[in-house]
């Protein structure tokens, strides 16, 4: 188990291949779904000065499961914050973020605290285009 591994932790993996002009694949490389997410939010934040990270432990401890680890270290404490704990704040700071044009990604911890933030979830987020008749220019509406 390597040290970004929790206990109880299964190593899921993701074989990425390509296929060459005969129409045989090859595997290129194979990574874990964490590196994979990892992988995608440099990417993104990379490309994208708009994008930014926010949520619990996300800086310099890396993520509950360690799929933010070294994002802070590369972008900094403006592109990916530590938040309180406060689902519904990360959520609706989320929210507000995107209602500006840029582009926030929040991390909620586990699946099991999404109950927590459901208002900014269901009530908020999902009615911002009809309520804004689409004034609002939020990304996603």
């Amino acid at each position: 188990m390597s040290g970004t591994e929790g206990k109880g932790c299964r190593k899921i993996l993701i074989r990425l291949e390509e296929k060459n002009n005969y129409g045989k694949s090859k595997v290129v490389r194979t990574i874990t779904y964490r590196e994979a997410i990892n992988e995608a939010l440099k990417e993104e934040m990379e490309r994208d000065e708009r994008v930014f990270l926010l949520g619990e432990d996300v800086g310099a401890f890396g993520g509950a499961i360690a799929v933010s680890k070294g994002l802070y270290e590369r972008f900094g404490q403006k592109r990916v914050i530590d938040m309180p704990i406060s689902e519904s704040a990360i959520v609706g700071s989320a929210l507000g973020c995107a209602l500006t044009g840029l582009r926030p990604i929040a991390e909620i911890m586990f699946i099991d605290f999404t109950c927590v933030c459901m208002d900014q979830i269901v009530n908020q987020i999902a009615k911002v285009d009809i309520c804004g008749e689409d004034r609002l220019g939020c990304p996603w509406c």
